[in-house]
Formats: structure tokens, sequence, C-alpha cells
């Protein structure tokens, strides 16, 4: 099922690309994890749906603000532990893509396409899966260890893109990655 506007017209549908911005849509999960499913809940008033292509914390995050965390402080060095929901999640999903660009242009030459981007954090082989689906689904949250970690080789991530868009439109788009080639099914640096 699809999270329906007050209208009954299901906006996030992943099938219809009039509704498809290109953004990566974010779901919020709860902080705890759900032992036997090794993943987190989604926050019941968050969005889902086919088109939620990832989800991060949106209960408890800690952030800067008024707040009592840390004791009695002046305004500017206050924390609060109530940003919630989808405006948290978000914030720390819009940090992991900032990492995961930055890394990408450092060591690949190049950022990630925001298609390639989105396919990347939408795949359950580089995140932690939603506990608990019940047919509402906010994706995985993005792992930044297995995305940029020493398991990950670049030809991982075209793996991953080459399954979304097809062996081809990869293939053809390999240039975007300057540096890069493939040989002997492993990506090495050129000479």
């Amino acid at each position: 099922a699809d999270w329906q506007d007050e209208d009954g017209v299901a906006r996030l549908d992943c099938t219809d690309p009039d509704h498809d911005s290109g953004a990566i849509m974010v779901g919020a999960a709860l902080d705890q994890v759900v032992e036997a499913e090794g993943g987190h809940e989604r926050v019941y008033s968050s969005n889902f749906g086919c088109r939620v292509d990832c989800h991060a914390w949106g209960a408890r995050v800690v952030t800067t603000g008024a707040g009592t965390l840390g004791g009695i402080v002046p305004i500017d060095k206050q924390y609060t532990q109530l940003f919630s929901e989808t405006s948290a999640a978000s914030a720390i999903v819009a940090g992991a893509a900032a990492i995961t660009q930055s890394w990408c242009k450092e060591n690949k030459g190049s950022p990630l396409t925001p298609a390639e981007l989105r396919s990347v954090f939408s795949d359950p082989d580089f995140g932690t899966p939603q506990a608990n689906v019940n047919g509402e689904p906010i994706g995985p949250m993005p792992d930044l260890r297995k995305i940029l970690g020493w398991k990950l080789t670049w030809l991982r991530i075209w793996w991953v893109l080459a399954k979304r868009f097809g062996f081809i439109g990869v293939a053809l788009g390999y240039k975007l990655y300057p540096g890069q080639r493939l040989k002997r099914g492993i990506a090495e640096k050129r000479n």
C-alpha cells in the first residue's frame, strides 16, 4: 500500500513518473532495533510506500537547540533530543549523502548522479532492513560502513547500478568515473 493524501491520491506511487521529482524520499523509523528482525520499525506518522527510498532515525534524535541535555548551560551550548520524524530522518540521510558524494568525488573523480545515489541508498545490500514492514515500506536505512567500507569495491556499486538501470546504460555511463576501467572483473585505477 502507498500513502494517500486526504483526497485518496497515492502521491508516492513509484510507478507514476508524474510524481517522481528525482529526490531521495526518506521515511522515519523508531530508534529501537527490533532484535528478531535486526531493523527499525516505521514511526507511525512517517510517509511510506514504494516511492520512499530509504529511512533513518526519526525518534529522539539529538541536535543543537533549546533543550536540557548537558545540564543548565547558555542557550548557544544547549542540545535537545526532541528532533524527530521525517525532519530528523531527512537530515541524517542528507548527511550520509554528503559523505558519500564527498568520498566518490575524492576517490573516484566525480560524485554519483542523483539517480545513482538514490539507487545505492535504496538498495538493501547497502543498508539495514526495515522491521515489521506490514505493507508500509520505508526502504532500508543507508549504512555508510557498507556503502564506503573496505568490503565495498567500485565494481559492486557498478553492479547495483547495472541491475537498476540496465547493463548497457551503466556501461555507457562508465565514462563518468575518470581514472577507472574494468579489467578482469575488477575496477582498477588507470596508470
